[in-house]
């Protein structure tokens, strides 16, 4: 028996029907398909001099953007939380004023 691959309907459209197991999918739903189902990912990689090869995928995986693996199984990162509050540009410090040299009285 092939193991199973745990999936997540990620497609922007929502719930969707999956004919290939026979069942509507609910957005965000994580489901199991065999690992040929799943397929792999696109993916580009170098051939011997150096050039890219492209590899369009195959599977449901190779639809970028309707299934994914879930966080738990190496898929997308949950969104990171807020970054907080930016602190504002601290302001140049006024020089310190000095008191006035008091003018010493000169005696002939």
């Amino acid at each position: 028996m092939e193991a199973a691959v745990q999936l997540r309907n990620c497609n922007p459209l929502g719930a969707v029907d999956l004919p290939l197991i026979g069942r509507t999918l609910a957005a965000g739903e994580v489901f199991e398909v065999t690992a040929e189902q799943a397929g792999r990912a696109p993916s580009t990689s170098k051939d011997a001099d150096g050039n890219d090869v492209f590899d369009p995928g195959e599977g449901l995986l190779a639809q970028v953007g309707n299934y994914e693996l879930p966080y738990n199984n190496g898929g997308s990162l949950p969104p990171a939380p807020p970054l907080p509050p930016t602190p504002p540009d601290p302001q140049p410090e006024a020089p310190e004023s000095q008191p006035a040299a008091a003018e010493e009285a000169v005696t002939p």
